[in-house]
């Protein structure tokens, strides 16, 4: 039995051995399964994966930040609920990502502003052992939400900077406004041009029913709009309620500048979803939009100017100066250009608050000091009509007075004789032309005062200063909306009580722009539409558009026009202050079609004519003139030259291949006179319309002496050098 049995184990042995031999690829698999079988078996660390090593708090100790650095969410909720604050802000971060470190250092700031009424929390929702990560699933990091008491959570979707944040938060604690008189809602007319206004009983109860879903709306309108939130009002007088069309408590309208106001439907439940859609639906009217482009590939700007020309203001946008931001002179010069007869009347009121809430001086407020103030007159010198853009001399007489009295009307009016403005040609007009210079005169008039004459350079034009040309002889018209104030008081026999009369003084061409401005929008062809830029986040955006670096360091301003649909934009003149004035001119010339198309003139200082040209080599002999907008009449219209032309930009694959040719054409051409071979980057130049090639690379041939019989290089033909030199022979003169 036993030696049955190893016969047939050495029987199956020699054949496994023989088929071994025969198929040797067997012996290979047979070793790597036994391999496998064995590591399998023996390896102790099977199926084990080395943890990711623990984050870092991103908040130290000191922050009022309270930091779940490892995504407890629950441990999360459980203190906020702990916390004795009403509100509170929520930051869903990545402690790798670098946006998150970014914006964790404006958190901070935030933070330490309000940690006493907030309450500040950030999570770790990357980390993927954190229930934060499989609960919360954020799309991007980081991502920061509001919350109030009672209410649904608010995304911050704004620029994630301190100053935009704490706007944010401000708006979050007090999304609507209590609006108890008429000066109350024209301060949020003025504010937008669409309005949410909401009239509530609060006769019995402190939260009658609907205020719960109106603030649950405004608080949602800061996700939809975090740059400018429609305003949202409720009346709490009846009578005013009932002017505005509020006629029963839990109603509400839509306030239209240029519009007829809209009634929430009755029909419609009276609830947050239903509030934020009517009040950001179709009848939702904004005549200057604020632009905020996102952090990553936006068509927002592409969108908005396809509807039409644009007017882009570029502007600062400081919580602290209020009124003071030039996005309310941009609201004012909107109103007036959208100031037709129809809408006359209601755009007035609105107009008239911004203009007084910026000019605080205003003829309407202006109040008399109890202190003795000098009565002074601005003075100018005469500029001739064709010179009105050089500086001149400004001029301020000035009565110094030594006690406090009020003076007859006549003292400071400027049309009666016995005051100091009318001493002015005592001081002699060579006073006139000597700029940081003072005299003193004494007064005719009263032994208690003497006269002061102070003059300073200024730009007479681009200045939005009181200032009058004196060639005017002090005629005074209808007011205006700007330039020479005088002051003057009158005594009303009442005690203390002085009135301080404040009268205005303008130049023909001021007035001949506001009478034609107002309700330009009216008689136009095409309708501006208005738009504000955040200049210290987007000033690229006006980089692009031809504004240089430098002058967007040393400006606050910048207004440009884009005109889509004939591909052109307009810069307002940078050597003038954006004014009111300025703006209405701006839109006026425009309009009338009286302003030049700006031209960006881009390429490299080293390539222009005056400083070389372009070649493959340092041995290369050819020379390419590099030509840019700013020299295109000087090298290719010179009548003197026959000039070949090759248009072309960085991205053209076609024109890098064909670049070698180009250059041996140069260089053929190089002993030439009378034949300049240039080329243009059509990608950084922009050129006036007829001197625009409908692809690239395109060249063209400007002949001596005739350069409107310029010539293009046949498509069809074969850009090689003998062609080349064809086409250039035979048509040079």
């Amino acid at each position: 039995m036993t030696v049955e049995l190893f016969c047939q184990v050495h029987a199956l042995v020699v054949s496994i051995l023989n088929s071994m031999a025969r198929n040797p690829e067997t012996v290979s698999l047979m070793l790597a399964f036994s391999l496998l079988f064995f590591v399998n078996q023996f390896d102790e660390n099977r199926g084990h994966i080395q943890p990711p090593p623990l984050p870092a708090p991103l908040f130290g100790d000191e922050s009022p930040v309270v930091d779940f650095y490892l995504g407890d969410l629950q441990a999360t909720l459980e203190f906020i609920k702990l916390s004795r604050t009403e509100e509170w802000m929520v930051m869903y971060y990545a402690h790798w990502d670098t946006a998150s470190l970014d914006a964790a250092k404006e958190f901070d700031l935030l933070a330490k502003e309000f940690e006493e009424v907030v309450t500040f929390v950030a999570v770790n929702c990357w980390w993927p052992y954190g229930s934060c990560k499989s609960r919360v699933k954020p799309p991007m990091y980081p991502i920061f939400v509001g919350h109030v008491l009672g209410r649904e959570g608010v995304q911050f979707t704004g620029i994630q900077k301190l100053p935009e944040m704490r706007k944010f938060l401000k708006k979050l604690r007090n999304p609507f406004t209590y609006v108890q008189r008429e000066e109350d809602v024209l301060a949020l007319r003025a504010e937008d041009d669409t309005i949410a206004i909401a009239y509530f009983n609060f006769t019995s109860t402190l939260t009658p029913p609907g205020l719960a879903s109106f603030h649950q709306a405004a608080l949602s309108s800061l996700e939809k709009d975090p740059i400018h939130p429609t305003p949202f009002g409720v009346v709490t007088k009846l009578d005013l309620a009932r002017d505005l069309g509020l006629n029963h408590s839990q109603s509400l309208v839509l306030l239209r500048n240029f519009n007829y106001t809209v009634t929430f439907p009755p029909t419609e439940r009276f609830k947050a979803a239903n509030i934020l859609s009517f009040v950001y639906g179709e009848a939702r009217e904004q005549r200057v939009v604020w632009i905020s482009p996102a952090g990553v590939k936006s068509t927002i700007l592409s969108q908005q100017i396809m509807k039409g020309p644009a007017l882009l203001l570029f502007t600062t946008d400081e919580e602290d100066r209020g009124y003071q931001n030039n996005y309310y002179m941009l609201r004012e010069v909107a109103m007036k250009y959208y100031q037709c007869e129809e809408m006359e009347e209601p755009l007035k009121d609105i107009i008239k608050f911004i203009k007084e809430k910026r000019s605080p001086h205003s003829p309407e407020d202006c109040i008399q000091s109890t202190v003795p103030k000098p009565c002074c007159q601005s003075l100018a010198t005469v500029v001739p009509a064709e010179t009105v853009r050089v500086r001149g001399n400004v001029c301020q007489i000035c009565e110094q007075s030594s006690v406090s009295y009020s003076f007859n009307l006549d003292y400071c009016a400027v049309t009666a004789g016995k005051s100091c403005h009318s001493l002015w040609p005592l001081f002699g007009e060579t006073v006139f032309g000597v700029p940081n210079n003072c005299r003193h005169l004494n007064n005719f008039y009263s032994p208690f005062s003497h006269c002061e004459l102070c003059c300073t350079r200024d730009n007479l034009v681009n200045r939005h200063s009181n200032v009058c040309d004196q060639t005017l002889k002090w005629r005074t018209s209808r007011p205006v909306d700007h330039d020479c104030v005088y002051c003057s008081n009158e005594s009303h026999g009442q005690g203390d009580k002085t009135k301080h009369l404040c009268e205005t003084l303008y130049d023909r061409e001021s007035a001949k722009v506001l009478e034609s401005f107002r309700g330009l929008s009216c008689i136009a062809d095409v309708s501006v539409n208005f738009f504000a830029v955040r200049m210290e986040y987007f000033s690229v955006l006006a980089e692009r558009l031809g504004v240089e670096k430098t002058v967007l360091n040393e400006r606050s301003d910048v207004a440009i026009i884009i005109d889509e649909e004939y591909e052109e934009f307009y810069l307002h003149p940078l050597d003038e202050d954006v004014t009111v004035l300025s703006l209405q001119k701006f839109l006026l010339n425009f309009t009338n079609g009286e302003l030049r198309r700006n031209l960006t003139s881009g390429g490299s200082p080293a390539r222009r004519k005056d400083t070389g040209c372009v070649s493959s080599s340092s041995s290369s002999t050819g020379c390419i003139v590099e030509v840019i907008t700013d020299t295109f009449h000087e090298i290719v219209l010179d009548d003197s030259k026959n000039v070949v032309l090759l248009y072309y930009t960085p991205w053209c694959g076609a024109c890098k291949r064909i670049a070698h040719i180009y250059l041996a054409l140069a260089q053929l051409f190089e002993s030439s006179e009378n034949i300049v071979i240039a080329r243009i980057n059509g990608d950084q130049n922009d050129l006036p319309w007829e001197f625009v090639p409908l692809a690239y690379p395109t060249v063209i041939l400007f002949p001596l002496k005739h350069k409107e019989n310029s010539v293009i290089y046949p498509k069809e033909q074969p850009f090689t050098l003998p062609h080349l030199v064809q086409f250039v022979v035979q048509h040079s003169s």
